[in-house]
């Protein structure tokens, strides 16, 4: 059974909030009672208020508003000394506050069509179960010293600015765009349980305090840009990130811990690249960072995938007519075993090497298809993989044994990538 809303104006709004009594539209006093019982509080139900503009109010009683409606609401120059809790109500605009100070607000199971705070401050304030269809943004030289968000569906932006709050915690909350520009020292921001689909630190990102991801789902193509950033103390717990486009650019992160986490295997660069840029660069710069911290973890795994990234990625900017020697070393190390990751191609790459070698040696001679032929070749072939210095009997010419020296080279290196990178996961760097 739906219960009849009373009408208030402004003015009758603002009457409650400092005196528990307000006359509704048709002239009928109603009195407030206190919430609960408790002695001096006002607590506000079951009215449609239109817009109301808060300005130079000062409250020291608890306030509790609730199942009310309103178009929208600002509070502006106020201070609420003790608690204000707002809870099942309807805001069709805005819900702003602006210059004003707060003890403790607490906001549930409200639905919101925007929420944004600009240089105000709130002790304590916790948003519970609520749906904001725009964005909540904090900003302005806000400062909210405990922020909790629970429960809540963030249809479209998670927004703050500057260096809003001491300590933060959002858990089980799907949004769309999560905006986050610097967090200051000793500051805590902690995701727990979270689906988002982008998550953009900011141009010059500082993370002086503590970051905890946990349990993040990352809808797929979602983008995570750390650009131009300082990375502190950052745990990442049960993530997966495989599927996520991840950039890292121009920054650097320090101090890096993960468990049971999933990295992407290749990262992605900037959409606006300035034209001196190289996308390869880019990347290399990344897989560094992300090779550190796989390093620091003794994660073999993720080391060699991402220390074999950032040498193919350093590969595709060396020219080969401007560094010959360089892109030589990383050609051989690309071809011979991927850059230490597939012992394979090294397997391969002698296999390859010494049939080359071995054709040129036996060249002069003629080819001869058949029996004899096959056979004097296959000979020569394995009798040359299984000597590195000795010449075999089958080479005669010194043509034949000048090339064979010379495929010794190829095959040398070839056995030693071969080796290294079948013993990639035994090795310590």
């Amino acid at each position: 059974m739906s219960v009849k809303k009373i009408s208030l104006s402004e003015e009758e709004f603002k009457r409650a909030l400092i005196s528990g009594k307000a006359f509704d539209g048709n002239g009928f006093e109603h009195s407030f009672e206190p919430k609960d019982s408790i002695p001096g509080s006002i607590n506000i139900k079951n009215a449609e208020i239109a817009n109301v503009s808060l300005l130079d109010l000062k409250i020291d009683k608890m306030i509790f508003i609730s199942n009310c409606d309103f178009d929208d609401i600002r509070f502006m120059s106020c201070e609420f000394t003790d608690i204000l809790g707002i809870h099942n109500c309807t805001f069709k605009k805005d819900f702003a506050l602006g210059n004003s100070t707060f003890n403790l607000f607490d906001l549930a199971d409200n639905a919101i069509h925007s929420f944004w705070a600009s240089h105000s401050t709130i002790k304590t304030l916790n948003i519970r179960s609520c749906v904001v269809g725009k964005h909540l943004a904090i900003w302005g030289n806000s400062l909210v010293n405990s922020l909790h968000i629970s429960d809540c569906d963030l249809s479209n932006k998670l927004q703050f600015s500057g260096t809003p709050f001491d300590e933060c915690k959002i858990t089980n909350c799907k949004f769309t765009v999560f905006e986050m520009p610097s967090i200051k020292e000793k500051a805590i921001l902690k995701l727990i349980d979270i689906t988002i689909d982008s998550f953009n630190l900011g141009y010059d990102f500082n993370n002086l305090g503590y970051i905890q991801w946990n349990t993040i789902q990352f809808k797929a193509d979602a983008s995570i840009i750390i650009k131009n950033a300082v990375m502190n103390k950052w745990d990442i717990i049960n993530c997966d990130l495989s599927q996520t486009k991840l950039i890292i650019y121009s920054s650097k992160i320090i101090d890096t811990f993960y468990t049971n986490t999933k990295f992407p295997d290749k990262l992605c660069v900037p959409d606006e690249l300035k034209q001196n840029q190289n996308e390869h660069e880019i990347r290399r710069d990344g897989y560094n960072q992300l090779k550190t911290i796989a390093q620091k973890q003794n994660d073999r795994k993720m080391f060699l995938h991402y220390q074999a990234a950032e040498l193919e990625s350093y590969y595709k900017t060396v020219r080969w007519n401007e560094n010959f020697p360089t892109w030589f070393q990383l050609f051989a190390m690309k071809w011979s075993n991927n850059f230490g990751t597939k012992w394979t191609w090294g397997a391969i790459f002698v296999l390859v090497s010494n049939f080359i070698f071995v054709a040129i040696s036996f060249g002069k001679r003629g080819w001869q298809i058949d029996g004899d032929g096959i056979g004097n070749f296959l000979s020569g072939y394995l009798s040359s993989l299984s000597s590195l210095i000795s010449v075999p009997k089958y080479f005669i010419s010194n043509w034949e044994v000048n090339w064979f020296y010379i495929g010794r080279i190829p095959l040398a290196f070839g056995i030693y990538q071969t080796i290294a990178a079948f013993r990639k996961f035994g090795k310590s760097e």
